[in-house]
């Protein structure tokens, strides 16, 4: 059981020239190799662009993300400006922001290192379903 959404950004007619922007991409799924009955411990979440390039993206296990710290917000485009400057990855207030399109997003603190990201996500409803079904503590009470 694993979760994907992919689409293109908004921006995207602004970064033709760029590839690694052309796809906005998340998945929750299983890592090869290891059996561990702890989901947590065998799952991984990724988000960014061009996933299966390897480029501007952030991939972490679902075990490393701080027990209730994910939490889900909403950024209108002057919000998005504001705070981060705009689209694409950036970095403002202490966040990494994945930030490819204005609307929903999910942010959480990473367990290991403190570091707080935020990402963007069209299919908020999914993939809020998914983890709640599957990590229920990774969520704020």
């Amino acid at each position: 059981e694993s979760y994907e959404e992919g689409w293109r950004p908004m921006f995207l007619p602004l970064t033709w020239w760029l590839p690694p922007t052309w796809r906005f991409e998340i998945t929750v799924a299983p890592k090869g190799g290891e059996e561990n009955k702890n989901d947590a411990m065998r799952y991984s979440l990724s988000f960014g662009y061009c996933l299966s390039m390897g480029m501007m993206r952030k991939s972490l296990l679902i075990a490393n993300i701080k027990e209730g710290s994910m939490e889900r917000g909403f950024s209108n485009w002057k919000e998005n400006l504001m705070q981060f400057g705009g689209w694409g990855v950036r970095y403002g207030h202490g966040i990494w922001n994945y930030n490819a399109k204005n609307g929903d997003w999910f942010e959480f603190e990473e367990a290991d290192t403190g570091r707080r990201y935020r990402f963007a996500c069209k299919h908020a409803d999914d993939f809020e379903n998914f983890m709640r079904k599957k990590f229920p503590n990774v969520f704020r009470k």
